[in-house]
């Protein structure tokens, strides 16, 4: 990843030009261009967002976004590969703007990032409203799921559940590892 020296707020950031095809997030200030993902990390991302759309169809009060841009500090601009976020915080968005605050749910399919960037991404979207994050690791075929003050790790044999989140959603991992597997996820 390459990144700019001068510490940019979001505002300052969001006016810059589109430079090139790809990905660009604001870490403290510093702009970070994110390596392009292969086609496994957008199989896996899709099939996630799917899910949660179909979720999403079924209970009122949630909107599914892809690589959207959301405010989380005056010097931080992340765009989670898929996020969920309420109804509510939609429609207290401007349609110019970008959404304030971290999503409710930050999915994040892990193909690039080190251990100490991730983890920092991690706790700044917990700091800054999600109520869960998860983070998928293709290689390993595991998922690891965050929330104040605790994690779970999940295999590819076990299935994405959180009632006390997401009542009814549910996700059989090895919906989302296999690569044979283009059946929907059960809701």
């Amino acid at each position: 990843m390459a990144t700019l020296a001068t510490r940019l707020t979001v505002e300052e950031f969001d006016r810059l030009p589109e430079l090139f095809d790809g990905k660009r997030e604001l870490v403290d200030g510093e702009v970070v261009e994110m390596a392009g993902a292969l086609f496994g990390h957008e199989l896996i991302k899709s099939d996630v967002a799917a899910a949660l759309n179909m979720y999403a169809s079924r209970h009122s009060g949630w909107k599914v976004f892809s690589e959207t841009k959301f405010r989380l500090t005056p010097f931080d601009s992340r765009q989670p590969d898929v996020a969920l976020l309420s109804t509510l915080r939609v429609g207290q968005t401007a349609r110019d703007q970008h959404p304030e605050g971290a999503p409710e749910l930050v999915i994040e399919v892990v193909s690039s990032e080190s251990a100490s960037d991730l983890e920092s991404k991690v706790e700044l979207y917990l700091a800054t409203g999600a109520k869960q994050v998860w983070v998928i690791y293709p290689e390993q075929r595991v998922v690891w799921v965050y929330r104040e003050g605790s994690v779970v790790r999940l295999r590819h044999t076990d299935t994405l559940e959180t009632p006390d989140f997401l009542p009814g959603f549910s996700l059989p991992l090895q919906n989302i590892f296999s690569p044979q597997s283009v059946e929907s996820p059960r809701q």
